[in-house]
């Protein structure tokens, strides 16, 4: 899937919209004036004049019949348009395609290496494509990155994930991204191989080994073999003579472990749950805990607020398997209960049977028994001759 997105969105002014009122239109006037004086913009630029007093002798060109409508032509034209260097420069996401792993660097040792190094681990990966000498968006970019990633208590680099910074700029030496490698680990509170080698404690070592590892920051050993990295990312770039610098725009990928772009995550802010969840997502199953794994089923990702937000539909699907598990659940309990009941009363009832046959039987017995004393003997009743003899012996 490929999508275009300009890192630096503007909106438009309907043209149809309602006129805004006079108050509105002062605030709109007062903030479109501070945001340009930010920006280096004079108010002149607005077609507006700075001076009030000049504001209130200049005649109005043509009166605006009450109920019209216009659009706000200067600021209109401001918002849309954009810089000669910024044009041409927006990201093209390619979404489930796959990066060339072949591509050629340098480490920051000046060893040549591989992109593809740092896949095929079984780990997601991030890349951030920047360049050393910037001297205010790349350094933006790595430190942001850096807070973010540092904040990730339970994910590592180089045990959950790896993180690799590309330098685009053929021209810095290896030096350079090892200063920058070095001030990104001095930034992450769980590298600390001092403390490991000193305790001497095998899994501190090995941590701090694979962190090593897996926190690389990259210099360009070919351009052609950058750009053609950058080109697979859709991440676009151009080199500005007059000033010596680069144009580019400002984002970070999250690609699967066999090298599969996953995320584009925009700006130099990057939450650190939009982090989470990108790895979680390019982790396929792999990353997280089983927990943070069913919430993402909770989550997608909304292109327009550059953010993962709640899925209503998945969040009902849940809250409905929930609810008829537990009305399942109480339902078969009061079966099991009220089966329980009914074996109780039927064990009773045999049980009560039981004892009014045993008592029957002993009274049956006693009477038997009693019958057996005051009756005679059945021989002396159907013997008349032993009958007659008994009768002459007593």
């Amino acid at each position: 899937m490929t999508r275009t997105v300009t890192t630096n969105p503007t909106k438009r002014t309907n043209p149809t919209s309602r006129r805004p009122g006079r108050g509105a239109l002062a605030a709109a006037v007062a903030s479109m004036l501070s945001v340009a004086m930010i920006a280096g913009v004079t108010p002149r630029a607005f077609g507006l004049n700075p001076s009030p007093a000049a504001a209130t002798t200049t005649p109005s060109a043509s009166p605006t019949p009450p109920n019209a409508t216009a659009p706000i032509s200067a600021f209109d034209d401001i918002a849309t348009e954009k810089p000669d260097a910024l044009k041409g420069l927006e990201v093209v996401e390619h979404l489930g395609k796959k990066i060339p792993l072949d591509v050629e660097l340098l480490d920051h040792q000046g060893k040549a290496v591989k992109i593809g190094d740092w896949f095929n681990q079984g780990k997601p990966v991030v890349i951030a494509m920047v360049y050393y000498r910037c001297p205010m968006l790349c350094k933006m970019v790595r430190a942001k990155l850096g807070e973010s990633i540092d904040r990730l208590t339970d994910l590592t680099v180089g045990k959950d994930f790896n993180a690799v910074i590309v330098g685009f700029d053929p021209s810095e030496k290896p030096e350079l991204a090892n200063t920058a490698r070095e001030g990104m680990l001095a930034s992450y509170g769980r590298y600390q191989p001092e403390k490991a080698r000193a305790s001497k404690d095998p899994e501190a070592i090995k941590l701090a080994e694979s962190i090593e590892k897996g926190y690389a920051v990259l210099a360009t050993q070919s351009a052609m073999d950058t750009r053609r990295l950058a080109d697979a990312l859709g991440f676009a770039y151009r080199y500005l003579p007059e000033s010596n610098e680069y144009s580019h725009g400002s984002v970070i990928f999250v690609l699967s472990p066999d090298g599969t772009i996953s995320r584009y995550l925009y700006g130099i802010e990057y939450p650190e749950r939009n982090l989470r969840l990108a790895l979680i997502e390019a982790g396929q199953g792999k990353v997280g805990s089983t927990l943070e794994r069913v919430m993402m089923w909770c989550y997608m990702w909304d292109p327009n607020a550059n953010s993962y937000v709640m899925s209503a539909v998945k969040v009902m699907r849940i809250g409905g398997t929930i609810t008829m598990t537990i009305v399942f659940g109480v339902v078969g309990l009061l079966w099991v209960g009220e089966r329980r009941k009914r074996r109780a009363l039927r064990s009773k009832k045999t049980a009560g049977n039981a004892a009014g046959v045993n008592e029957l039987g002993l009274n049956a017995s006693a009477r038997t028994a009693g019958g057996a004393k005051t009756n005679p003997p059945n021989d002396l009743l159907h013997n008349p001759s032993a009958l007659s003899s008994a009768g002459r012996a007593s």
